[in-house]
């Protein structure tokens, strides 16, 4: 019998990138409300979402560290120990992105990267969910609301080294 996910992240400490961002703080609200043991990353860079306001009424209830998730060695410490990392953080301004390619290449490729990578070293057991973007998803339907050719048809679930994997199918 599989446990409910209600059931699932009660006593477990779980780590959000991203964590003051809008999704990320609401998510927190809802792992505390859940009783998860919820620690809060966020760069607080202005213009990228993140405030201690989105939090104000769960302050007392999770941990906060202001860190930059490019720092590999920072997020490698902070994974230890972690059961789930809810990764979230990413520079999603599209403008931004044509404007300083080279921080959005950091933020959004390498950075994601060094994550992984902190967990591999630091914590390999860690569940990793990664967020993805809306703009993967297809922006116009054929009739009877079936997705254009070439958008994501749905998820599969499939094991890969005894885990079970949920992925986007082409």
């Amino acid at each position: 019998m599989t446990e409910s996910y209600r059931e699932f992240y009660k006593g477990r400490r779980v780590m959000i990138t991203g964590g003051l961002g809008f999704i990320g703080s609401n998510l927190a609200r809802q792992l505390v409300t859940l009783g998860a043991e919820v620690l809060l990353i966020d760069s607080l860079f202005p213009d990228y979402g993140g405030n201690l306001f989105n939090i104000a009424d769960i302050s007392d209830r999770v941990r906060v560290n202001i860190a930059d998730v490019r720092m590999q060695s920072t997020i490698g410490v902070l994974a230890r120990g972690q059961d789930v990392i809810f990764n979230l953080a990413g520079q999603v301004s599209h403008i931004d992105s044509m404007r300083d390619p080279h921080t959005d290449l950091e933020i959004n490729c390498r950075a994601q990267l060094s994550i992984l990578e902190a967990c591999r070293i630091n914590n390999p057991g860690v569940r990793v969910v990664y967020a993805g973007t809306r703009q993967v998803w297809p922006t116009r339907l054929l009739a009877g609301g079936r997705a254009a050719p070439g958008a994501p048809r749905g998820h599969q679930r499939r094991e890969q080294g005894g885990r079970r994997v949920l992925s986007s199918s082409l």
